[in-house]
């Protein structure tokens, strides 16, 4: 309980300072490349017939859709025994976002991502998974941290037939898999990366925040909003400073959780 209050109170104090100081408008900064390959499902470019490239597909009941998110294609499954699936290598120690769109009909549609290390073994309690139930398009998305022996993800696509369906089916599309990188903010008011403070923050949402829900919650809040705003203190020396300053307390309360003082 008193982990999760001081997860709590250091990530608010945290937005708390950076929103004080911030105008209401700023400009946007680029996100991290995509690591799936042909995360639209559009190649190969023959009217969405066939099977997607960079997909290995698993069973007969599945295929592509012209009924598109984006683009023109989408990835279409309408039976059980059917699974998509994508392996990419992804680096350890890393944030990453993970986003997919998502439709069904009599069904549930399940994205699903396994982290595992070079050796082939899971390394998550269990794998993260988006689902939908929606007929319309739903966009899905969920933060999770790489452990320190990740090496590869593998990312699967299902569809779960309802109870008594007589034609379950599930649409995906626009499939996301990037890496964050550490805290933006801190990355931008220390000049650099590696600054000793931002691991001391990396460390702490690595071992707490990305641990338990309440965690993950706020990581996700956090890394939503965060780029713009780190964006923006990059460029004002007199935010900078003030950000620096404002971030010592809560890098002094992270070390001491993180790293325990000597008996």
């Amino acid at each position: 309980m008193k982990k999760s209050l001081l997860v709590i109170l250091a990530l608010g104090l945290i937005m708390a300072t950076v929103f004080a100081l911030l105008p209401a408008s700023h400009s946007p900064v680029s996100a991290q490349g995509n690591l799936i390959q042909n995360p639209g499902f559009e190649e190969p470019d023959n009217d969405c017939a066939g099977a997607p490239d960079s997909w290995t597909s698993a069973g007969t009941s599945l295929g592509r859709s012209t009924d598109a998110h984006s683009g023109n294609c989408s990835a279409y499954i309408y039976g059980a025994d059917s699974t998509y699936t994508q392996i990419v290598l992804i680096e350890a120690i890393t944030l990453d976002r993970f986003v997919a769109y998502m439709r069904a009909n009599e069904s549930t549609a399940r994205v699903e991502i396994r982290i595992r290390d070079s050796a082939g073994a899971d390394l998550l309690v269990e794998p993260v998974v988006l689902t939908t139930n929606e007929t319309t398009w739903e966009k899905n998305i969920v933060y999770l941290g790489t452990p320190g022996t990740a090496y590869d993800a593998v990312i699967k696509l299902e569809m779960i037939p309802e109870g008594g369906a007589s034609n379950p089916e599930a649409w995906f599309d626009d499939i996301l898999l990037e890496e964050k990188g550490g805290c933006f903010i801190a990355t931008a008011a220390y000049g650099t990366p590696l600054a000793e403070e931002i691991e001391v923050l990396r460390q702490f949402r690595d071992e707490y925040l990305l641990t338990n829900p309440v965690g993950r919650l706020l990581v996700s809040l956090y890394y939503g909003s965060s780029p713009p705003l780190a964006d923006y203190i990059s460029k004002n020396e007199g935010l900078r400073a003030v950000t620096r300053m404002a971030l010592e307390p809560i890098t002094w309360l992270c070390s001491r959780i993180t790293v325990p003082p000597s008996p």
